[in-house]
């Protein structure tokens, strides 16, 4: 199903698309060879192999770059990797102009071109990233001869030190990253690094430091999620009575709300919550969290003081069906 493919070396092929009919005793047959040569043979017949080797000779002629009708330019990224890698990007015959850049290929076009990356404002959310050795290096360079010392630099260089498991020469590089400015981005990327070590309590710390100065879709999902996990509902309720509107409005962080207004016995505030039309539109196939509310609800309602053990919620969930707008199940 795969072919090797060594450095610096490229592999081309044509494909055709179109009706075929071959008897279905042979195509769907338990014989594969006698499947694949009966396909081969009805494809002699509609399309010849001579012809497709002619169009795919022909194609790759006009792929030098000079002859040739041109129907469409590159994407700014892969001009930003033909000028990193120079002669070891392999090129046939395609074209990659200026004019497809766009802001966030620009960024790290600067970087290669005049040696900095720019320092944007960071309560704007970063535009891209780039990671692997060679950025690393460009980036710390950068750094070292003072054209890049900045918020922004040490941030992307955290980033890219992360990317290649230099945690602590990271922790570094974000740390620095605060000391140039406070920015939400490097909080939230020291958050990331609490949390792998396991450390949940200073991780939901930094995120609500990050939350502080930007309130910002993405990030207070996280900071929602990393609060849950060390059980602080009444930090997530505080949290959410300071989001603006449309952050108040989201399903996805409506979710939170719920289950720290279960954990905090809020039963009437959960069951007004869950009544109304509840839009969830980054719901995954299979995930049934709003069930699951529901159903806890229901059994710290009509069960007060109970145990929510597996035997109880069964009961619950034969008992008290979900609103339709809630239930994502596979049924």
């Amino acid at each position: 199903e795969h072919l090797p493919m060594p450095g610096r070396s490229s592999i081309s092929w044509t494909e055709l698309y179109g009706p075929l009919t071959v008897d279905p005793e042979l195509a769907q047959g338990e014989d594969w060879q006698q499947a694949t040569s009966a396909a081969e043979k009805a494809l002699q017949q509609v399309f010849p192999r001579e012809q497709t080797e002619a169009i795919h000779n022909q194609i790759m002629e006009q792929l030098d770059g000079k002859q040739g009708e041109l129907l469409e330019v590159g994407e700014g990224w892969a001009l930003v990797d033909q000028i990193l890698y120079g002669e070891d990007f392999v090129n046939p015959g395609l074209q990659f102009p200026r004019r497809r850049l766009g802001a966030q290929e620009k960024m790290w076009l600067n970087l290669l071109e005049k040696k900095q990356l720019p320092c944007p404002d960071p309560e704007v959310s970063p535009l891209s990233y780039q990671t692997g050795k060679d950025w690393c290096d460009r980036i710390a360079s950068s750094i070292d001869a003072g054209d890049s010392r900045h918020w922004f630099g040490y941030y992307q260089y955290g980033v890219s030190l992360s990317r290649e498991g230099q945690w602590e020469a990271a922790v570094e590089a974000f740390e620095n990253s605060l000391t140039c400015k406070e920015n939400p981005w490097a909080l939230r990327c020291l958050a990331v690094i609490k949390q792998r070590e396991d450390e949940k309590e200073q991780a939901a710390d930094l995120y609500l430091k990050a939350v502080q100065l930007l309130l910002e879709r993405n990030l207070v999902i996280e900071a929602l999620a990393a609060l849950q996990v060390t059980g602080r509902s009444a930090d997530i309720i505080s949290l959410y009575d300071r989001l603006p509107g449309n952050l108040r409005n989201d399903g996805r962080i409506k979710v939170y709300l719920v289950e720290a207004m279960l954990d905090q016995g809020m039963l009437e505030d959960s069951e007004k919550l869950l009544s109304r039309s509840f839009r969830l539109n980054d719901i995954r196939e299979g995930e049934i969290k709003l069930t699951d509310l529901w159903f806890r609800l229901c059994a710290l309602k009509h069960y007060p003081g109970q145990k929510l053990t597996e035997s109880l919620l069964e009961t619950v969930r034969q008992a008290f069906p979900p609103p339709a707008h809630l239930d994502f199940r596979m049924h």
